[in-house]
C-alpha cells in the first residue's frame, strides 16, 4: 500500500494538467452531492432503503469524493508549482 502512495505522489507531477485536477473535483463534488441526496431522499421517505444502510452508503461516498478532491488538489498544486518553475529564468537567478 505504501508504494502505491509513493508512486501516485511521485506520478503526479508528471501528469500535472490544470483541466485534469478541476474534473477530478468535479466528480469528488459530485460523489459528495449523490451521498446527500441518498441521505435526503431516505429521510424523505422517496427511498425504501433503511436508514442505517443509507447512511453507510454515503459516508463510503463521501470519504471516497474527498479523496477524490485531495487528488485533484495536489495534481493542480503540482501543476501551478511546474508552470511557476518554469516562468523563473535561470538568468535571473544567476543574476543575484
Amino acid at each position: 500500500m505504501k508504494k502505491f502512495f509513493h508512486k501516485l505522489l511521485n506520478e503526479a507531477p508528471a501528469r500535472a494538467n490544470t483541466t485534469h485536477a478541476v474534473l477530478l473535483v468535479i466528480i469528488g463534488a459530485y460523489f459528495i452531492y449523490m451521498g446527500s441526496r441518498m441521505i435526503a431522499n431516505t429521510r424523505s421517505g422517496a427511498s425504501s432503503m433503511p436508514m442505517s444502510q443509507s447512511v453507510a452508503l454515503c459516508v463510503i461516498m463521501a470519504v471516497i469524493g474527498l479523496l477524490v478532491i485531495g487528488y485533484g488538489g495536489l495534481i493542480f498544486y503540482h501543476a501551478n508549482r511546474q508552470r511557476k518553475d518554469s516562468d523563473t529564468d535561470p538568468e535571473d537567478n544567476e543574476k543575484s
